[in-house]
């Protein structure tokens, strides 16, 4: 009993300063590429895990987009709607309430990528550096159909193997 009273007395409340850095802006793109749809991309910034602002969506950012590094053009922004942002949050210690929208833009080019063809972006925007990446599509594997009747009134168990060879 007596160990019980010195441990829970003992215990104190302590304050950790952490020296943490701060966040430099930087250009987020986010972009899917399949064969079946143009070419599109969202471009917006960062904020750091403590600071109480907003990502916002960059609708005149300069997006350059190549194929097999050979210039196609400029991707151009579109309006695509607004983005209800509402509610509120703890955040160590305050409240953060965010009630209204934001607008999203998209940049799209108006062709369907190609597989085993190599697309590059080339994203820039004042007071943030500039962003590049690339991707190839491959082609489209045939998938295989597989199927198992069984028969619910017996207990069996199944096994399969499948191989696949890619040339």
């Amino acid at each position: 009993m007596i160990f019980l009273f010195v441990f829970l007395f003992a215990c104190q409340d302590q304050i950790v300063e952490l020296d943490i850095p701060n966040h430099t802006p930087l250009l987020v793109v986010n972009g899917f590429l399949d064969t079946d749809t143009i070419i599109s991309l969202h471009v917006s910034n960062s904020i750091g895990a403590f600071e109480n602002e907003e990502i916002h969506s960059i609708s005149d950012a300069n997006v350059l987009l190549y194929e097999n590094n050979i210039l196609l053009g400029s991707m151009q922004s579109t309006y695509v709607n607004d983005v209800v942002v509402s509610g509120s949050s703890g955040n160590f210690g305050g409240e953060w309430s965010l009630p209204g929208t934001t607008p999203i833009h998209y940049y799209t080019f108006p062709i369907n990528p190609e597989p085993a063809v190599t697309y590059s972006i080339d994203v820039s925007y004042p007071n943030y550096e500039s962003v590049f990446s690339q991707t190839t599509i491959p082609y489209q594997i045939d998938t295989l159909g597989m199927s198992v009747t069984d028969n619910s009134n017996e207990s069996d168990v199944y096994s399969s193997k499948l191989d696949f060879s890619f040339l």
